[in-house]
Order: C-alpha cells, then structure tokens, then sequence
C-alpha cells in the first residue's frame, strides 16, 4: 500500500425528526479541526416551507465567521423545491458562510427523504394492505417530479411501469391520504 499522510477528517451528521406538530426538524453538523457548526432548520408539511433557521458556530477559524451565523434566517418563509440553493446563494451574496450553507442544502436535500419516509409509514397506517407497486402509484401521485430522475425512477423502470399499471381503487382513504399530503 502507498504511503500516505492523513491530511483532513470532516465529519457531518444529518438527523431529521417529526415534531409533535407534524413538521420537520433537520439538524445538521460540521465538525473538523477548524469548525464545529449546528444548524437547525423546521419545516412545515406538506410544502415544506422553512419556518425556522438557528445556527451554533461553537468552532470558527476567522472572528469575521460568526457574523454568518444568523445569515441563513433571509431562508424563513421560502419553500424548498427546485432552485432553493440558487436563491439562497442569491438572497445572501457574500454574507453568509460556504460551510453553513452546505449544511442548509443538506437539510433541504434530506427533508424531502424524511418526508417520504413519513408518508410512507402513514399511507401503510391510513390504508393497510396496498401492495408495494399500488403505494408507489399514490406516491408518484404526490411526487410526480420523482420520475426520471434516477435510474429507478425512468419511465422505462420495472418500479414506474408496475406503478403505472396498478389500478388504485376508489379508495376513500387513499383519497384522503392525497388531499392531506398535497403541497
């Protein structure tokens, strides 16, 4: 094996919670020599506006950097969809902090697995029994931008046309279960 010097450890660290209000708390950390950074970021369901941004800067390497901290807060009232991390560049200019930023875009880019994973768990409790390719159907119903944008989710997929081709019953619940996760 090649000789080698370690250079640089970086560690982050994304959790995402459901409050007891039914939003969505991601809280995302840096940790490395020079930085030690937290950055906690609500959002409201089902359109995922961000109601609220708090950062803790404990490590920094320039006194200028804690001027950044409350800079992500221009971000509360804006809804994450396509194009957020464009507009937050945007909005701050050269106010805020490259590292607090990529941690914003982890919790925006991590809420949207959250949330699927919410409205997985509560489909499975709202209408028991559908077959994976019948919850995939009422899924891409709420998320119809999913498709084609990996190789799972082409059109061509054995997931999308098995989703495609499931005929979803008239279904109360499932009517429900759409009108309630809708954004």
């Amino acid at each position: 094996m090649e000789e080698r010097e370690l250079l640089y450890t970086k560690k982050k660290d994304v959790s995402i919670y459901l409050t007891a209000q039914k939003s969505l708390l991601a809280e995302v950390r840096h940790d490395d020599l020079r930085h030690q950074m937290h950055l906690t970021v609500e959002f409201s369901q089902p359109r995922l506006i961000i109601d609220d941004v708090r950062c803790q800067m404990n490590v920094y390497p320039h006194e200028e950097c804690i001027y950044a901290r409350d800079a992500l807060r221009i971000m509360i009232g804006k809804q994450v969809k396509a194009g957020i991390m464009q507009e937050t560049k945007d909005l701050l200019g050269n106010s805020g902090c490259t590292h607090l930023t990529n941690l914003f875009q982890e919790a925006c880019y991590s809420v949207y697995q959250a949330q699927g994973i919410y409205r997985r768990q509560d489909l499975e409790q709202m209408v028991p029994g559908l077959s994976p390719a019948q919850m995939t159907n009422v899924l891409i119903q709420l998320r119809p931008e999913l498709i084609d944008s990996c190789v799972a989710w082409t059109r061509e997929s054995k997931l999308i046309m098995s989703a495609q081709d499931t005929v979803i019953s008239d279904n109360p619940k499932i009517k429900e279960f759409i009108k309630k996760h809708r954004a």
